[in-house]
């Protein structure tokens, strides 16, 4: 009851002072003194602003806001002593404030007195009840003044009050400006266990330190001690760092299925198969639970795919499917996958993937429906595929159908579909895949004997039949020798020397387009694709740009400039 009293009494007495200062110091006179300074500040009347400001402030020492632009202004001017000066005449209540705390400060260290400075923010905390934040405030204005040491100081004793890892990436900072590396990289850890949210930063800060002082990788097992989120951490920079040996050591630490097997994935993402293969036998075969095995194994089925190892891909992912629970619709995608696009099983595959499109969307229903669709149509089953895609009015659906109704010389129905696909938000590639048909077609729309051997060649790319392919095409220049003919002809066997990766062949066709003529509409197409494939595949950045700037200048209306002119300006 006591203590309700007192609360209702300072309640009182803050809204009394609040409504005297406000009678006494109407806002209009405030603003009109503020706006007057900044005036002269603009015309160069600094010392008539001061004048005007100082005297202001010294009828009304309770202002807050022109006592903030007066300190502000003498700060800048670097009239550090006027600073003190100043907050020596001013109420208590202003005196508390942060605002005026710092500027207080900056005066004393400006002019040397870093000790006066120091005990200006020892007065914060003490004013705020050592508040957590209150050490923040001080450690961190402190950094930024460059009192290091003063800074570790502050949030040491921090550290004591409010526990060992708060202010631990405060006093990390402290340390590293100190050169201080055994110390920093402890804290860093105590940052990582209190945010784990930041571990990135954290990740590469440690990789920092590690380059810095080399002596610190003996640290690292005393510093993560049994901390298995540490060991994981560890564990996983070894790994993108390259030392594969130290990162197997640290993830097997933490002796639990689940960090290992985060441990494989990553090995798969960094393409350390073998390692990754030696790991996931450990988990089949030892004491994890049914679901991380299952896990294991198809994460196994994945690496022998990465390396070629298809027949022990598809064992692997039979395992998963005779007795798996959690994954073994994933493995029938995967296996189907397999045999459709690796084993060249069409049929085979079509079959194995055939009851997941009676289960609904429980997983990507577009992958099932790609790979199903390219079961069918490598197979020759076309009507198969058309039954399957004329149940869904996805945009993938449609492109698929597009292509099917081209390889069935349906070309009126095929630009439909192509054009419907486009229009539903379909991906950039394939987007850019039913554009180059839908002008195909409508070239060619007076050469149904052409058109019908372009169709033709694209059945045998879709069965990967290529050497037949290019050997057919090269036949076909002595038959079609009209310059759109040839155009075309130069475009397919680039594609299809792209797909088997002989990529300067594939090249060579691309570019024979300009020769032949500088003016078709796949002129600039060719020029795009072939610069994508210096990017990405050869690496020959150089010779990419170059031909990026050739489509903007030679053909600046084209979608294929906007398209150059999108990664120039990333770059």
């Amino acid at each position: 009851m006591n203590y309700s009293r007192k609360a209702k009494i300072l309640l009182f007495l803050s809204v009394t002072f609040f409504l005297s200062v406000t009678i006494n110091i109407p806002a209009q006179k405030i603003q009109q003194i503020i706006n007057e300074g900044i005036v002269k500040e603009k015309e160069g009347r600094i010392d008539e602003a001061i004048k005007d400001y100082k005297e202001f402030v010294e009828k009304h020492p309770g202002d807050l806001a022109v006592t903030i632009r007066l300190m502000n202004l003498l700060l800048r001017e670097k009239r550090y002593s006027e600073v003190i000066s100043v907050y020596s005449n001013l109420t208590p209540e202003i005196k508390k404030r942060r605002e005026i705390a710092t500027m207080l400060t900056k005066a004393y260290v400006f002019l040397g007195k870093n000790e006066d400075g120091v005990n200006v923010l020892k007065g914060v905390i003490s004013k705020e009840g050592a508040s957590d934040v209150s050490y923040l405030f001080a450690g961190n204005l402190m950094l930024s003044l460059g009192l290091i040491e003063e800074a570790k100081m502050i949030f040491l004793e921090g550290k004591r009050r409010w526990g060992e890892k708060r202010f631990s990436r405060e006093l990390y900072l402290c340390y590293m400006n100190g050169e201080e590396y055994r110390e920093a990289i402890r804290e860093i850890f105590l940052y990582y266990e209190y945010r784990k949210v930041s571990k990135d930063w954290v990740k590469r800060e440690i990789k920092k330190l590690l380059k810095k002082d080399e002596s610190l990788y003996q640290e690292l097992e005393e510093v993560t001690g049994d901390n298995l989120n540490s060991k994981r951490l560890v564990g996983e920079i070894f790994l993108e760092i390259g030392d594969i040996v130290k990162a197997k050591t640290y993830f097997l630490q933490t002796l639990d299925a689940p960090s290992l097997l985060e441990f494989a994935s990553i090995c798969i993402k960094k393409g350390y198969y073998q390692e990754t293969e030696e790991l996931l036998k450990e988990i089949i075969e030892g004491n994890a639970k049914k679901k991380e095995k299952e896990e294991a194994q198809y994460l196994l089925s994945l690496t022998y795919g990465f390396m070629s190892q298809f027949d022990n891909a598809l064992e692997s992912l039979d395992d998963v499917i005779k007795h798996g629970i959690f994954l073994k619709d994933s493995a029938i995608v995967e296996k189907a996958r397999i045999l459709i696009y690796n084993k060249k099983e069409f049929e085979k595959g079509v079959k194995v993937i055939e009851p997941l499109l009676k289960k609904g969307a429980s997983l990507n229903r577009d992958k099932i429906l790609k790979i199903s669709v390219t079961g069918y149509i490598k197979s020759g089953n076309f009507e198969k595929a058309e039954d399957l895609l004329e149940k869904s009015l996805k945009s993938l659906s449609f492109y698929l159908l597009g292509e099917i109704k081209f390889l069935k010389s349906s070309y009126s129905e095929s630009r439909d579909a192509f054009l419907t696909a486009v229009s539903k938000g379909l991906d950039k590639d394939f987007a850019n895949n039913a554009l180059e048909k839908v002008l195909m077609i409508e070239m060619l729309q007076e050469k149904p004997s052409f058109l019908s051997f372009i169709s033709d060649i694209e059945e045998i790319i879709w069965k990967e039949d290529y050497d037949k392919a290019i050997t057919l095409i090269n036949e076909a220049f002595s038959r079609f020798s009209e310059k759109e003919e040839k155009v075309i002809l130069l475009f397919y066997k680039g594609k299809i020397y792209a797909l088997i990766g002989q990529l300067n062949d594939a090249i060579s066709s691309y570019k024979s387009i300009t020769w032949e003529d500088k003016d078709s509409p796949f002129s600039p197409k060719a020029l795009y694709k072939s610069a994508i494939l210096y990017k990405k595949e050869i690496k020959e950045t150089s010779m990419a740009e170059e031909l990026l700037r050739e489509i903007i200048f030679e053909y600046p209306e084209s979608v294929e400039a906007e398209l150059s002119r999108s990664i120039l300006n990333s770059e």
